[in-house]
């Protein structure tokens, strides 16, 4: 529309057009200054013209998709071997994760050698088939993408179970296959699952589901009794529920890079750095477990707490009893009276495979089929001395010109095998010899199975088996005894009797990790019930021959005195030998820096004692506790020394030979027995430099004198 306007108009309608027109376009139109009165004409724009800059919202910032890679799961590289072959992985999602939109990235490496044309690979997802491909499909060093949705997890469960099949090939005869060591899958442990974080994250997370995500554990820069309990029962619930280490700082040391962890102190000793985010507080003796959610600029925090000593060490048996945290669904708890169950592992002569964590699971394949079952010593209520191992399974029945056999190994020593005949059925009692066990064992169950000729030139049917797990077991057939213990008998010599834990006050702070680590080593095997011993300053410890020792002592505490039968006594320095007394196999010093863990009796007692020396007193303890129960240490050790990357076992009995302690006068003799060829030899060329500069001066006297 236009709009003849006469120009004396433009006095006041210049101004009132830039006051309608500003807000659409953003910029004011100035009142311009009549300096000559003309005529003008001009077009009202419709407002679909008007470009209108209007303020967008500042969108959400966008979140990343998070991810979880097999080896952070706990499983390295595997090799599928044989024709046909099958990894099973199971991959905890957090509980603010979501598969919808996510993806399965997998690494596959083939064998160089396979017809990658009759060669494929299935993947299935929640037991579903998500994808099959020849091996020819694949892109060298690339990896392989599978997407998945929210039907990729069953309802109800953290994990993510991915199954890989494959079906190999080398030539076109598969007879000519069977054993060729060339047919192999690898999958690399850089392969992973990536999710994307909830929607409704926030109302998805509660106490019951957050402690598989926490990465570490901070204690106060000076703990106490109850810190070290609490943080050895935390620290073996998370090892127990996630693979890999768990960190420990004290509030000094924790760095801020942290972002899931649990903060643990008495309420009037909680890390002043983290206290602001507490937003409860206990009633008086009360015990209190609070989560505080994560924001961009703060971590996702677990605080455990308490109000007073007797309020706080309740949340110690909260923590060691499963079912309570499991059936909180909230952010916050209050623990107002707690008791340790007892203890619900088997401990009995007699394991079978399901105790020991065996699923019936159906072998089904060509070649070599394998199944593994672990088991520690300290699982029977005695130690054994000799191990029964009986084993019930079913099979396919083998056909004329079929070959069949069962092999089993312990610690990959094979120790029996049976050949399989046509009824279906076996049941074999091996025994397995003491000087093949070790600390942690495992029993392979191998099925081989050769098909006969006629089978290879017609059909070629798949061989089966399954172990009865219910009916097959592990036997104590008969305990060992000794007068002495070795470290081999840990942890089981220890479950005797209720446990203390005794720490010098001097190394409360540095033992926590030391403790965990032996705390750990107790509750190995999940269980609904923590075994998490008393913790005592030794300055307050009453010695009770009720109950068996941990000791984490210094050199100059008063409690060595009563550890007498000590095969070394740390309290003093000393030398160890071998069969040359002339060299010393190792020094003990105020200059060395080691950890020693001793294993004897004293008395009625079992006691482990663990005692350091030189700097680094957390990291050292640490080290040392782990070296106990590893696959090293044989049947008659019991003396274990760890000075840095070193570790030296030992057998000593109290009037052994090979040791011997001394003090300032015998660093003054060992000082002599060194230097003193040096000295005396110092010593006459002194004596003679000394001749010859008194005969020259007299040789001197008497040239003058004659003259």
């Amino acid at each position: 529309m236009s709009l003849v306007t006469p120009s004396w108009h433009r006095i006041w309608l210049f101004p009132l057009l830039g006051a309608i027109l500003q807000p659409a376009i953003g910029k004011p139109v100035p009142a311009r200054r009549p300096v000559q009165l003309i005529r003008s004409n001009w077009t009202i724009a419709k407002p679909a013209n008007l470009t209108a800059v209007a303020a967008r919202p500042t969108p959400a910032p966008a979140v990343s998709p998070a991810r979880v890679t097999f080896a952070e799961a706990g499983y390295a590289d595997q090799s599928l071997q044989g024709l046909s072959s099958t990894a099973t992985y199971y991959l905890r999602i957090p509980p603010t994760g979501t598969l919808q939109n996510g993806q399965l990235t997998l690494l596959l490496t083939p064998s160089q050698a396979l017809l990658l044309n009759k060669s494929s690979v299935t993947i299935q997802v929640n037991g579903q088939p998500a994808l099959s491909l020849n091996l020819n499909q694949l892109t060298p060093n690339s990896p392989i993408s599978v997407p998945l949705s929210s039907a990729s997890q069953q309802a109800g469960s953290p994990f993510v179970q991915v199954d890989v099949k494959t079906q190999l090939a080398i030539s076109d005869d598969r007879c000519k296959d069977l054993e060729n060591p060339a047919l192999w899958l690898k999958v690399g442990q850089a392969s992973s699952v990536t999710y994307q974080v909830a929607a409704n994250a926030g109302k998805r997370l509660n106490l019951s589901n957050c402690l598989p995500t926490k990465t570490a554990i901070v204690y106060p820069a000076t703990a106490s009794p109850v810190d070290i309990r609490l943080v050895s029962a935390l620290y073996s619930r998370l090892s127990e529920l996630r693979p890999g280490t768990v960190g420990l700082f004290p509030a000094s040391q924790a760095p801020d890079s942290l972002r899931n962890l649990i903060v643990v102190g008495e309420l009037t000793n909680l890390p002043a750095r983290y206290r602001s985010l507490l937003t409860r507080q206990p009633q008086p003796h009360q015990g209190l477990f609070v989560l505080k959610a994560a924001t961009p600029q703060q971590p996702e925090v677990l605080f455990v707490t308490g109000s007073g000593q007797d309020g706080y060490a309740k949340t110690v048996d909260a923590v060691s009893n499963s079912t309570i945290l499991a059936s909180a669904f909230g952010d916050f708890l209050t623990i107002n009276e707690a008791r340790q169950e007892q203890l619900d592992r088997p401990q009995s002569d007699r394991l079978t495979l399901a105790q020991l964590g065996g699923q019936p699971t159906m072998m089904q394949g060509i070649g070599s089929l394998r199944q593994l079952y672990s088991f520690r010593l300290s699982d029977f209520s005695k130690q054994p001395n000799e191990i029964e191992t009986h084993l019930e399974a079913r099979y396919s029945g083998l056909q004329a010109g079929d070959r069949g056999y069962l092999n089993l190994y312990i610690n990959d020593v094979l120790f029996s095998s049976t050949a399989l005949d046509k009824s279906g059925l076996i049941s074999v009692s091996p025994n397995v010899k003491r000087y093949l066990l070790k600390p942690f064992n495992t029993v392979q169950a191998e099925f081989r199975f050769f098909p006969g000729t006629n089978v290879c030139q017609n059909s070629f049917t798949s061989f089966f088996a399954q172990v009865d797990v219910q009916r097959s077991y592990v036997y104590s057939a008969s305990a060992y005894s000794s007068e002495t213990l070795s470290f081999l008998q840990y942890p089981g010599a220890f479950q005797s009797k209720p446990l203390a834990v005794v720490v010098s006050k001097s190394q409360l702070t540095q033992a926590v990790p030391g403790v965990c680590e032996l705390v750990r080593q107790l509750n190995q095997r999940p269980a609904k019930t923590l075994t998490i011993p008393s913790v005592y300053a030794s300055d307050s410890y009453k010695a009770s021959t009720d109950e068996n020792l941990l000791a984490i002592l210094d050199r100059n505490d008063p409690l060595w005195a009563r550890l007498s039968k000590a095969p070394v006594q740390f309290d003093r320095d000393f030398r160890l030998y071998g069969d040359d007394r002339s060299k010393p196999l190792f020094a003990v010093s105020d200059s060395v820096s080691c950890g020693v863990a001793q294993i004897f009796r004293e008395g009625d007692q079992s006691v482990l004692l663990l005692s350091l020396n030189g700097t680094a007193a957390a990291g050292t303890l640490q080290n040392t506790a782990r070296h106990l129960t590893d696959q090293l240490s044989n049947q008659a050790s019991n003396v274990l020394i760890a000075a840095g990357p070193n570790r030296y076992v030992f057998n000593l009995t109290e009037d052994n030979a090979s040791i011997d302690y001394y003090d300032r006068t015998d660093y003054a003799r060992d000082w002599w027995g060194r230097y003193n060829l040096y000295i005396l030899g110092g010593l006459l060329v002194l004596i003679l430099l000394a001749f010859l500069y008194v005969r020259s001066k007299v040789n001197v006297s008497r040239a003058l004198f004659e003259n």
